[in-house]
């Protein structure tokens, strides 16, 4: 087993990610997958959004990247428009090729903020066809969303993460069609339901786990439509309360091992018509792929990616879609053949560009012909291999963004002092204010705030800084009957994160007993499960969990 030249810890190489580095053509990794994937994740800010001016037209615009950057701002129009061309290059055979790329970066304008086809949208970052949406990460084809990530296909929500299809539901996480659900967590094809977890097909369920095709259920016993109604009132009033209870009720019931629906030679975790890939999250349509996050629309012989849709055989790469053949890229659609290269979009053949639209044969953003291309690529990739780099990702110092701005933070948190230990960026200064708080007793009651609340200061319950309700948000839960929540979105958004399993995997074995499943003792079948082994969760084989349940 190598060791990883970053963290020290010794990690797998597995014979199919041999045949697969064969085929792209790439020296097998140094790093292992995690610190791989932390430095794919410290190029993408998603959260940490600055009001700034565009740097050629200068209007009032939003910005991943804060006033004392260095780099230049564009807005979309004027980034996507033909009033500038990017800078260029003359590759330098004495400098080392990656400081000659920052170089580069700096001197290249940069999409202020990543959204595509969105109306009155302009928080969302990283999101396609949202309308009349506010504060939502990674989303596609949304309408009147609020503080929501990577929720596909939904309506009239708040609050809900890795869904699919949803309406007027409020914290919702890994839940798939659901219509009036609060508090659910892989919950499908329900409607009218609270804090429940694992249920399929039910209707008017509170505090319910494992259930199928039921109706009228309070933890998991029948009820009347009188009493249901009385119970879900009261939970509303208090809902963190009611989910404590919920909680240690729903440790008394097996969970499977993974959410694998139709897939064959796979590990991982919320996988969907999936083949031979493994160590996978939250993927649809993979097949030949492995250490991929977030791939919501199919890839094929892609290993280590976040944030792709429908790409085919690239590796190491974030934010990419529609595209094959990349290597160590950042932000880049509809492409081929790129290498190195940042915010590039429509082109094929290129080695370190940056800010390319419609580009071919580039080094540097500087044209060669096909041959020259060919020649000179071959000697920056050998000196890149010499090096043990070539194939890894821009080293963390070159982020156009500071560590605490990016999403790694997030999934590999470090402190201040950590941070700079390892010459990277830390920004002391995110937007927020502390202290300015002019309303501090709020009633849970919401039949008792006035539209007027939505002047009010609010201070965050757990890190103290400043939020406040925006008017579409206060509607919301007036109509769903909830409460104002206590904590600022950015800390709903790390408590939900929470509530998953880590996107890591650990050999355990079946925990379950029950001589009615046909073993005797204890079940010996083997998986690979995100539960680690000190989770107080029982996790049962899909047999097993099978019989459970049905």
């Amino acid at each position: 087993m190598p060791t990883c030249k970053n963290c020290q810890q010794q990690f797998t190489i597995y014979p199919e990610d041999k045949i697969f580095y064969n085929k792209i053509n790439v020296p097998e990794p140094t790093f292992c997958p995690d610190c791989r994937c932390q430095s794919r994740l410290a190029w993408r800010n998603e959260r940490i959004l600055y009001p700034r001016q565009c740097d050629s037209c200068q209007k009032n615009i939003i910005s991943f990247y804060s006033p004392d950057k260095p780099y230049l701002q564009y807005c979309p129009d004027c980034w996507w428009g033909d009033k500038w061309a990017a800078p260029v290059l003359d590759y330098d055979p004495s400098v080392p090729f990656l400081k000659q790329y920052n170089e580069l970066l700096l001197k290249t304008p940069h999409l202020a903020m990543i959204s595509t086809h969105g109306l009155n949208s302009d928080y969302c970052a990283h999101s396609a066809d949202y309308k009349d949406c506010y504060r939502c990460i990674s989303g596609i084809k949304g309408e009147e969303l609020y503080y929501c990530y990577w929720v596909i296909n939904s309506s009239e929500s708040a609050d809900c993460a890795l869904s699919f299809e949803l309406q007027k539901c409020y914290e919702c996480v890994h839940c798939r069609n659901l219509f009036n659900g609060i508090f659910c967590f892989d919950c499908e094809g329900c409607s009218d339901i609270a804090f429940c977890l694992d249920c399929f097909s039910c209707h008017n369920c509170l505090g319910c786990v494992g259930l199928r095709h039921k109706q009228y259920q309070i933890f998991n016993q029948p009820v009347s439509p009188q009493k249901f109604a009385q119970a879900l009132a009261e939970a509303k009033t208090d809902p963190f309360k009611f989910y404590q209870e919920f909680y240690q009720f729903s440790l008394k019931f097996p969970r499977i091992f993974a959410r694998l629906r139709h897939c064959e030679k796979s590990t991982g975790e919320y996988l969907y018509n999936c083949t031979d890939s493994h160590h996978c999250f939250e993927g649809e349509e993979l097949e030949e792929c492995a250490y991929l996050w977030n791939i919501p629309q199919g890839a094929s012989a892609m290993h280590d990616a976040a944030y792709a849709a429908t790409n085919e055989m690239s590796f190491n790469n974030v934010s990419i879609i529609r595209s094959k053949y990349l290597v160590s890229t950042c932000t880049c659609w509809d492409c081929a053949f790129l290498t190195y290269c940042f915010q590039c979009f429509y082109s094929n053949n290129l080695f370190g560009c940056a800010g390319q639209k419609h580009g071919g044969y580039k080094i540097l953003n500087k044209k060669y012909s096909e041959g020259e291309y060919k020649k000179l690529v071959s000697k920056i990739k050998m000196e890149l291999i010499s090096q043990d780099k070539y194939g890894q990702f821009f080293p963390i110092e070159f982020s156009p963004f500071t560590y605490n701005e990016s999403i790694a933070q997030e999934y590999y948190p470090l402190s201040r002092d950590e941070v700079i230990k390892n010459n990277w960026q830390w920004q002391d200064n995110l937007p927020s204010t502390i202290g300015k708080e002019t309303a501090k007793n709020i009633p849970r009651d919401i039949s008792q705030i006035d539209d007027s609340f939505v002047n009010e200061i609010l201070a965050c319950t757990v890190c103290g800084r400043n939020y406040k309700i925006i008017v579409q948000e206060l509607k919301f839960y007036k109509d769903m009957g909830l409460p104002i929540p206590q904590e600022c979105f950015d800390c709903r958004h790390l408590r939900r994160l929470k509530q998953r399993n880590p996107h890591k995997l650990w050999q355990r074995q079946c925990m379950c007993q029950n001589t009615n499943h046909g073993h005797k003792g204890r079940c010996t079948s083997q998986f690979a499960t995100t539960y680690a082994p000190n989770r107080p969760e029982l996790v049962y084989c899909e047999d097993c969990y099978n019989k459970e349940i049905y």
